[in-house]
């Protein structure tokens, strides 16, 4: 793979000779492990050259630490009409790889059931506060070892699970080497093993600092000289591997071993380990140092681990230095100001990793959020620690912003009726899956519709103001838009159109409406498209079309003359395949 251009070369073949054959045919591209090459020339030359009127298919895998700096390089250099799909295991396969495990190492059928009944219910929130790293199959299996042992935690966030993981694993690791020396005690072992942790995880720290991935030889050379200091020198590679993933690759000609974190989560935990190994040391100098270093955006997973770590075993150090941590959130917050909408779940991460019941914690920040009036939540991990925090001290204007998920957050069908009894603004925008065609479809109301949300957000006797909504609706949920509604962003099947028409006459301070929908019939529609705009005038209108195709051009351009008016109306194509 690295030598590609040298071996084009030798035979005589240049790049365009290359792809000229690829997209002579139906190709498909395998770049199996992207994250291991030094380099992304070919991906990105790839990239450049592949013409989408062609039948090429690009699949590539990596790590699921990797998938952020791949989503960058494919996003600078792709066009907008290549697809991008970033996928890891889904829920149903979760499931199924922790069910093929659990049949496996737990033989009683009773209590294989009730593991499974404890991991069905759990996998949605761990989704959510894990995120990528539980995409991978070392982090499943690691859960499963868990939830069959009987050792995963009823609340559980992030912090918890990696202290439980290394608990386990590193049982493991002293039985077996215990096997293998002989002539050392239990006792003795476990000592050694601890003080090598200890400079492992501050290992751990620096390399973070540095952004540095894999570590250095004259890192690992470091580990090496510990291993041998704690007479360990015939099990260092055991221990290294045990602790670090090693992968060969190529350096030149010469063929090294790299070593690395399993996952950046993981390194992370084991740096915020190390700073509370400062904190706890005594050393004023080195608290202050690390205290500082610490207040960078980048080292967010790092603070929360390091509350959650000080809440779990240094109660003191939490009153004294936890203030510290909490007002680097507020800082991060302040500094990016208005652009990213005072996006809070920095400082609700910090509640939820305390799993939410830690009063210190929840006091130190309900001070400071009661100094911020609008709070914007984007993770559904942060839902549990928002209900927290709205009983303490409620915000003037509260955006729930979903968009970004691929469906809308499974608590929050619980949590909006709570919150609608707030008094405060609220904004709820919610995936923008559009509808099908047939309303009653089991994709529509399954996947499409939220129509419950809506109505739960919105109950009578609710006190919370909703002035914008964006999400999929059908006729029955457009009928309860809120009066009061200034802003409305919906997803419906054309037949509803009729509907929303009607109900938009009964928004008085409507100032914005779009809709989306998909363009199946769309010439059946377009006098109705045409008379969203109502009578009194609208800052904006939009209407965004999916899937259109070749044949829908004549419609289109008959619906933009149809709707050009005094006032401007919008229109996007997404997911289209118009040549």
């Amino acid at each position: 793979k690295y030598r590609l251009r040298e071996v084009m070369t030798d035979v005589g073949l240049s790049f365009q000779m290359l792809k000229d054959i690829i997209l002579s045919l139906n190709v498909l591209v395998i770049l199996d492990g992207q994250d291991e090459s030094p380099q992304n020339t070919l991906l990105i030359d790839l990239l450049r050259h592949i013409d989408t009127h062609h039948n090429m298919k690009l699949i590539i895998t990596t790590r699921p630490g990797a998938s952020i700096s791949l989503q960058k390089i494919i996003n600078r250099y792709t066009i907008p009409k290549i697809d991008l799909m970033l996928t890891g295991i889904a829920l149903v396969k979760q499931f199924e790889f922790i069910r093929n495990y659990v049949v496996v190492m737990e033989t009683d059928k009773d209590k294989q059931n009730c593991i499974l009944e404890s991991v069905s219910a759990a996998l949605p929130h761990l989704n959510n506060c894990m995120g990528e790293i539980l995409l991978s199959p070392l982090m499943l299996t690691l859960l499963t070892i868990l939830w069959v042992s009987g050792d995963m935690p009823d609340s559980a966030t992030t912090t918890h699970i990696f202290m439980r993981v290394n608990k386990i694993l590193k049982g493991k690791l002293e039985s077996r080497l215990l096997l293998k020396l002989k002539t050392i005690s239990d006792d003795s072992l476990k000592s050694k093993l601890d003080e090598f942790e200890g400079y492992l995880k501050e290992v751990a720290y620096k390399s973070f600092c540095i952004k540095e991935a894999n570590f250095e030889e004259s890192t690992i050379d470091l580990l090496m000289k510990k291993l041998k200091h704690l007479e360990l020198t015939d099990v260092n590679s055991e221990i290294l591997g045990h602790y670090l993933f090693a992968r060969k690759t190529r350096r030149g000609w010469e063929q090294i071993i790299q070593y690395s974190y399993r996952h950046l989560r993981m390194q992370e935990f084991d740096a915020a380990i190390h700073v509370v190994n400062v904190i706890t040391s005594g050393n004023a100098d080195d608290v202050v140092r690390i205290m500082k270093e610490i207040q960078d955006e980048r080292y967010v997973n790092i603070r929360a681990h390091t509350l959650a770590l000080l809440a779990e075993r240094n109660p003191h150090h939490l009153t004294k230095y936890g203030r510290s941590i909490v007002d680097c959130e507020k800082a991060i917050i302040d500094k990016k100001g208005i652009l990213d909408n005072r996006c809070v779940d920095g400082m609700l991460r910090l509640v939820s990793e305390t799993q939410c019941n830690n009063q210190v914690v929840v006091d130190m920040v309900t001070v400071i959020m009661a100094q911020m009036p609008v709070w914007v939540v984007r993770s559904p991990s942060c839902l549990a620690a928002l209900m927290v925090l709205l009983q303490q001290e409620p915000p003037e204007k509260l955006m729930l912003d979903f968009c970004g998920q691929t469906q809308a957050p499974a608590a929050l069908t619980g949590c909006l009726p709570a919150i609608a009894k707030c008094d405060l603004v609220l904004e709820l925008l919610l995936p923008d899956t559009p509808q099908e065609e047939d309303p009653s479809s089991p994709s529509a109301a399954g996947g499409g519709g939220h129509d419950t949300l809506l109505s739960a957000a919105t109950p009578p006797g609710g006190i919370a103001t909703m002035q914008q909504f964006s999400g999929c609706l059908h006729e029955e949920g457009l009928q309860r838009l809120p009066h009061y509604l200034e802003s409305l962003q919906v997803g419906l099947s054309p037949a509803a159109l009729h509907q929303l028409i009607q109900s938009t006459q009964q928004l008085p301070q409507l100032q914005s409406l779009g809709i989306w929908m998909r363009c199946g019939n769309l010439e059946d529609h377009i006098d109705l498209v045409g008379k969203l705009q109502p009578a009194r005038d609208l800052v904006d209108t939009g209407v965004t079309l999916y899937n259109a195709t070749d044949t829908d051009c004549p419609h289109i351009a008959a619906l933009l003359q149809r709707c050009y008016t005094a006032t401007p109306m919008y229109l996007w194509l997404k997911d289209s395949t118009i040549t």
